[in-house]
């Protein structure tokens, strides 16, 4: 990073991590109430799982130290943890209750995040350079984490929910044969709907035939690929899946109605300044993929499998095989 830009970051990174370290002081002393929810960590060479545990840590109307020092050390917490996945963040939901208002003190924090990500982005437009360059400026910070915001309740709410975002789409490998069940399955459910299109019909049977044609899959051992003919790999096809946890929080006012203002990320803990309106919180539980409905603006299930497979489906190369044999054998660790 050319020195004009490195200086100025690093000025705006370390009076962020001063006024911090500041509030998070403030928060310690003027805590009464404070409730987090831990979450997994996912491992670096692991898939996101379809399942993620919550633990709860604190009460609403008391102070566990345990609780308070979770929440405290998420609120100015910029790395990952050890051997965590890349892509992921570290998240810590949660909530905190003050008997002092630190307004000013939060906006000024944020104001800081803010221009330190302006600053960065202004430096860099392309994606790839700007993530090196502060990979080179702040090595072990993830800057997905330093831009977070500290989030403040506002004062007329009543009720807060935690709860999961809507599924999103994350891409895993299927076999040919596993294609051709999925595509037996949407056939038979498109001949039972009242109102039949036909025109989905001949795509899932067209798209049906092309899988029966393809190769039987046939593992190869971690052994097997060393100097192996990459057109020896087993034909392997991309589908989405939808498995993406993300922690968000409903925001109800019981005065206007009982449907939810807004949703909010839940990424950090909320805080509550002192209030003349009580709040209500419900818990966030544990995150079942098949339990969340997918986001609204995606295609159908068949529909978007079919499109991946024919757009991304073919063989895949021998690390990525390598790569899955790795997390298939780490799976099967875990279950035993």
């Amino acid at each position: 990073m050319e020195t004009l830009n490195r200086h100025p970051a690093i000025q705006l990174y370390q009076e962020l991590l001063g006024q911090l370290a500041c509030l998070v002081d403030e928060v310690r002393s003027h805590c009464d109430g404070v409730v987090v929810y831990q979450l997994p960590v996912v491992e670096a060479e692991s898939v996101v799982p379809s399942h993620f545990p919550v633990e709860k840590s604190g009460v609403i109307d008391g102070v566990e130290p345990e609780a308070l020092e979770l929440a405290c050390s998420a609120l100015k917490r910029f790395s990952i943890s050890a051997g965590q996945k890349r892509t992921t963040t570290y998240r810590l939901p949660g909530y905190i209750s003050l008997s002092k208002d630190l307004s000013e003190q939060i906006a000024a924090v944020n104001e800081l995040k803010d221009r330190l990500q302006a600053h960065v982005l202004k430096a860099y437009p392309d994606t790839v350079r700007r993530s090196r360059a502060c990979t080179q400026i702040f090595p072990g910070v993830h800057m997905n984490q330093v831009y977070r915001h500290v989030f403040l309740i506002p004062e007329h709410i009543t009720r807060v929910n935690f709860t999961w975002q809507c599924q999103t789409p994350a891409d895993v490998w299927i076999t040919p044969v596993q294609a051709v069940e999925l595509a037996e399955i949407a056939l038979e459910e498109e001949s039972q709907k009242i109102s039949k299109d036909e025109n989905k019909r001949l795509a899932l049977q067209m798209s049906l035939e092309y899988f029966q044609g393809l190769p039987r899959h046939k593992e190869i051992t971690r052994e097997e690929l060393v100097d192996i003919d990459p057109r020896k790999i087993p034909y392997q096809l991309l589908r989405r899946n939808y498995v993406r946890p993300h922690p968000r929080v409903q925001m109800f006012d019981s005065s206007v109605g009982a449907a939810a203002l807004f949703t909010h990320a839940a990424n950090l803990p909320l805080i509550r300044i002192p209030s003349s309106t009580s709040l209500k919180v419900r818990d966030l539980k544990d995150y079942a993929a098949g339990k969340s409905r997918k986001r609204s603006d995606t295609k159908s299930g068949f529909e978007e499998l079919s499109s991946a497979l024919h757009v991304l489906g073919g063989y895949p190369s021998v690390d990525m095989y390598r790569r899955r044999l790795i997390l298939q054998e780490k799976s099967r660790k875990r279950r035993e």
